[in-house]
């Protein structure tokens, strides 16, 4: 049987809306923050948080206007809290203000109150990140969100993210040749194959497609790397190495993030490191940690017996300059939070 790692994921297509903060039915949700032509932000509290994958298609929109589309290029997490507002009597987390009454805040219920409950809970922040794809929509005379009802896979008025069928896309002739050749997270295969339901991966017939997809590769790398005057900057700041390796094969090194990437002014050199790929990657998962004081890396218990034990110890290679001490404070607590340390 394949494994999930064998499997190409079909893309799927989202309608995700975006709501500012005078626009808010209920003023007592927090805002997202989104950057309508960059990325779309929500957490484990809200539906279909999980099913979102690098590689489907979005549309975004306010309640009325389609904004724009979009192929999610990356999705970034970071834990973190969120206070919930919730009613004393039916735990409704549906309120709002009432502009003339007393008591001050009303729930969907009926209820009312002086003040609505609060509770902190720990959640997951999503940030689903397409700068290099977007595609913006001023057509107000073609079509708007309500036009498209009739292809949600369930529509629901209070969801912000909801799925939709694939062929929306087409009713945009403009916008959909230009989308489906930015995508090059995946091939598109048949049903039975993403089911698991064929005898053995080896066996499984080969695919072709006509599309020259060696640039589209190229600019995924690009994109990986970062963007290209941040990791040129981070050359021109540590040197053309590996911090924590001393790699010198300049087309495997990475501009990795210490403070995760919300917005351009987090491509500060002083927020970030020049990494191997793969280190890039468990620095990203917290498996890898750097010591803020001492600048020394230290290995999760999970890579204890692998390879990477090796580096265990060794200092951040700097030249004159070192990264920004309270980004590196933060992720030092995020990686020691996470209970992955070894201990010595």
């Amino acid at each position: 049987m394949p494994t999930k790692s064998n499997i190409v994921h079909e893309p799927r297509l989202w309608i995700l809306k975006t709501v500012s903060d005078s626009e808010k039915s209920y003023q007592t949700i927090e805002s997202y923050k989104d950057e309508v032509e960059k990325s779309y932000n929500y957490d484990s509290n809200v539906p279909n948080h999980k099913q979102i994958k690098e590689g489907d298609y979005a549309i975004i929109a306010n309640k009325q206007k389609i904004l724009g589309f979009a192929v999610i290029q990356t999705i970034n997490t970071d834990t973190s809290t969120k206070v919930i507002s919730k009613c004393w009597e039916c735990k409704s987390s549906t309120i709002e203000p009432r502009k003339n009454l007393t008591p001050k805040y009303r729930c969907n219920k009926g209820h009312t109150f002086e003040e609505p409950q609060t509770i902190t809970v720990p959640i997951t922040r999503y940030f689903a990140q397409y700068p290099e794809t977007f595609i913006a929509y001023s057509d107000e005379s073609e079509r708007d969100v309500l036009s498209l009802r009739q292809y949600y896979s369930k529509y629901n008025q209070n969801l912000s993210m909801q799925s939709l069928n694939m062929d929306v896309l087409k009713l945009f002739p403009s916008v959909y040749q230009s989308l489906i050749e930015q995508n090059t997270f995946q091939v598109m295969l048949p049903a039975n194959v993403a089911n698991n339901e064929t005898q053995d991966y080896n066996e499984t017939p080969f695919y072709p497609i006509n599309k020259d997809e060696r640039e589209s590769i190229k600019r995924q790398i690009k994109a990986r790397r970062g963007q290209q005057k941040f990791r040129n900057d981070l050359r021109q700041r540590y040197g053309d190495k590996c911090m924590i390796t001393g790699c010198e094969i300049l087309d495997i090194l990475e501009a990795a993030h210490i403070k995760p990437y919300r917005g351009i002014n987090d491509n500060h050199p002083s927020n970030g490191l020049l990494l191997r790929a793969d280190i890039h990657t468990l620095y990203d998962l917290n498996l890898i940690g750097i010591n803020p004081q001492s600048l020394e890396i230290t290995i999760s218990k999970k890579l204890k017996n692998s390879e990477y034990s090796i580096y265990q110890g060794k200092t951040l290679i700097t030249i004159t300059k070192i990264p920004d001490k309270a980004s590196l404070e933060n992720r030092w607590m995020e990686f020691n939070n996470l209970g992955f340390v070894t201990k010595n």
